[in-house]
């Protein structure tokens, strides 16, 4: 009982870590660099441009080649692969794809967010990594799932 209490604990400050850092956008560039950042896509929006990526990978080459694009890539399947992972061992129960879908809804409204926020831009590119990233988690404890059945004789993993 008590370890499923620290479980769900470290798993609010997770989440909290993850609004903190994707909706808000306070990453290495620190409160100041978010301002700055709000600043200049509140300019886009007033000069027309929506700065809302519909297209998979559209900019890709060009994020990969600053070398920034592979780092983003990179951390968004690397933040959001625990979220799979949580969502297979805590979640009410359902199936594999119901919890597929409300991780994906979760992602889906932390990219609108932070376009309203103007915090940062709509990009399809980091909802398809994140579900990635999710998808990693939720395959990996749902194979490891029979180990922790034999030591422990239950599991909450189906």
């Amino acid at each position: 009982m008590k370890s499923r209490y620290v479980l769900r604990s470290l798993f609010v400050l997770y989440l909290f870590m993850i609004l903190v850092f994707v909706v808000v956008g306070l990453d290495q560039t620190g409160f100041d660099g978010l301002l700055e950042e709000m600043e200049r896509i509140k300019e886009w929006k007033s000069n027309g441009h929506l700065k809302v990526h519909f297209i998979p990978f559209l900019y890709a080459e060009e994020k990969l080649s600053n070398g920034q694009g592979l780092k983003d890539y990179f951390y968004n399947f690397l933040f959001f692969w625990p979220m799979g992972a949580f969502c297979m061992t805590s979640v009410a129960a359902g199936s594999f794809y119901k919890r597929w879908i409300s991780c994906f809804l979760g992602v889906a409204v932390m990219e609108v967010a932070q376009h309203f926020l103007s915090t940062g831009i709509f990009d399809l590119d980091d909802i398809i990594v994140r579900m990635a990233g999710i998808t990693a988690g939720m395959i990996f404890v749902r194979t490891i799932r029979p180990v922790f059945m034999e030591k422990t004789g239950e599991c909450r993993c189906t």
